[in-house]
């Protein structure tokens, strides 16, 4: 009898299960490692004129008349973004008005972007601000902590005052700084959160779009995710919605990367012409800061700064040498103030200027050891404070020079000029010279200074300079005096006779 086999187990029918697929992970999963920071400057209309402290000022719309920012000033007078001009001067009669200046704006962010470089190689300008990628840094400045009071102070230096806002996309970062929303979110699992409670303003939209919303009942970005995406789309257009996945890294969202500039160009008008070193020096400040972040992005030094101070009738210019290439901002800054200090100013300033076109490379910050800083070690230091003080001519450096003749073998040539790598000084020549050679006595045609002189070495025969209508044949000698005294003298074999040329030290 054959023994039965257990039966298997029958598959139920109707539809056959199957096991469920591997989930989709979303766009921002994909890019979890990615971390935006986003940096806006909430008075920037203002921070772009020279204003007094306490001074209560305003940026308005000359075309509609209306208010766009107020200082704090003019802000605890009553004055808000928004009111007509004639309100505005109602509260405050005291109030100082500006035509916004769009082009200067833009020049500001585009310096912001070059100093903001330093920090990330992925940096990208925005409306009042900049966004930048700061995932792959944060270990570079000791963690984000560290990073995160390194871009405030910095921003702090550069005399702007900013919000920032962190977030795993760039549009989710710019909107939570629209909202002031500063506490960092970093996990991605938790975006869609850290965005429904921010109010519709900050996704920065048309005041249509904001009105019509507003009308729905709608308060924030919250109430907003919750309508029909179809519905949102048909509505209001599909910007709308793509900004939203765009936010909530559910859409690519490319942004257009700042490039480094060739050139480093700031100026900057001071609050009232002023005379005083002190007023120059703080606006010098903030341009030395936005050069030190410059070269910084580059990974440069710079080699020569030109300054400029604009008078009421003239703008004055200079130039100064580095004599070790710097990208530090208080190297920077102690070397500009030296040069002002022995500046004499015929009238008072109204701006200032910086300007750098002459950098090389900072290689050694890439080295596992790094050597001596150049900038700190060295006479380099005092010799740009002191050239910066007594101008270039006042500081020279012996180089060789591609001559037989002695006096001609040794050249003077500034610190920063290069200098030849061969000349022709030997080493049995003495190291003081004598600024022209001096005729020496004879006796019985031997030379004699105070008594006779014994050779010691020599004769060294140099005959050169047939070309240049200065030609020399002579025949060198060291000679000993009776003192101990060794000298340095020659016979001219073309017009007879024994000078002294040098001492022996």
């Amino acid at each position: 009898m054959t023994s039965a086999q257990p039966a298997l187990p029958l598959a139920p029918r109707g539809k056959v299960s199957r096991p469920a697929p591997p989930a989709r992970h979303p766009a921002g999963a994909r890019r979890k490692r990615e971390l935006w920071c986003a940096l806006v400057l909430p008075s920037l209309m203002l921070e772009v004129r020279p204003l007094r402290p306490g001074l209560p000022a305003a940026v308005f719309d000359p075309a509609r008349r209306v208010i766009l920012a107020a200082s704090e000033a003019a802000a605890e007078a009553g004055v808000r973004p928004g009111q007509s001009t004639t309100t505005a001067w109602a509260m405050c009669p005291a109030l100082v008005t500006f035509v916004r200046d769009p082009a200067a704006e833009e020049r500001a962010l585009a310096r912001l972007a070059g100093w903001a470089a330093q920090f990330s190689p992925r940096v990208s300008p925005e409306a009042q601000g900049v966004v930048l990628e700061i995932g792959a840094s944060i270990r570079l400045f000791g963690g984000l902590s560290a990073l995160l009071e390194r871009l405030a102070d910095g921003l702090a230096s550069l005399g702007y005052r900013g919000v920032r806002g962190i977030a795993p996309t760039p549009l989710a970062a710019l909107w939570r700084a629209r909202a002031g929303q500063g506490h960092p979110v970093v996990d991605p699992v938790r975006l869609t959160g850290a965005l429904a409670g921010l109010p519709l303003a900050a996704m920065g939209c048309d005041a249509k779009t904001l009105a019509a919303l507003d009308g729905l009942g709608l308060c924030c970005i919250g109430d907003l995710l919750r309508l029909p995406r179809p519905g949102v789309a048909r509505r209001y257009g599909p910007a709308l919605v793509e900004a939203l996945d765009r936010a909530l890294g559910r859409r690519p969202d490319p942004r257009p990367a700042w490039r480094p500039q060739p050139v480093y160009a700031g100026t900057l008008e001071l609050p009232v012409e002023s005379e005083s070193l002190k007023l120059i020096g703080l606006a010098f400040r903030r341009l030395a800061s936005e050069l030190a972040g410059f070269v910084r992005a580059r990974d440069a030094a710079v080699r020569r700064l030109e300054l400029t101070l604009e008078t009421e009738r003239q703008v004055l210019e200079t130039t100064l040498a580095c004599h070790a290439p710097l990208r530090d901002a208080e190297r920077l800054l102690a070397l500009v103030t030296t040069r002002l200090e022995a500046f004499e100013l015929p009238a008072p300033v109204r701006a200032v200027g910086l300007r750098a076109d002459d950098f090389v490379s900072h290689a050694p910050e890439r080295a596992l050891v790094a050597p001596p800083d150049p900038e700190a070690t060295g006479l380099a230091p005092v010799l740009s404070r002191i050239a910066a003080r007594l101008g270039e001519d006042a500081v020279v450096r012996l180089a060789l020079a591609p001559d037989h003749r002695p006096e001609r073998a040794v050249r003077a040539c500034r610190v920063g000029e290069p200098r030849h790598a061969r000349g022709m000084v030997r080493p049995g020549w003495p190291l003081l010279l004598l600024a022209e050679p001096r005729r020496l006595a004879e006796v019985a045609g031997r030379p004699s200074a105070g008594g006779r002189l014994d050779v010691v070495a020599g004769p060294e025969r140099i005959e050169s300079g047939w070309w240049d209508g200065a030609g020399a044949a002579r025949d060198y000698y060291r000679l000993r005096a009776r003192n101990g005294a060794e000298l340095w003298a020659f016979r001219d074999r073309a017009r007879g006779g024994w000078y002294l040329h040098g001492y022996f030290l």
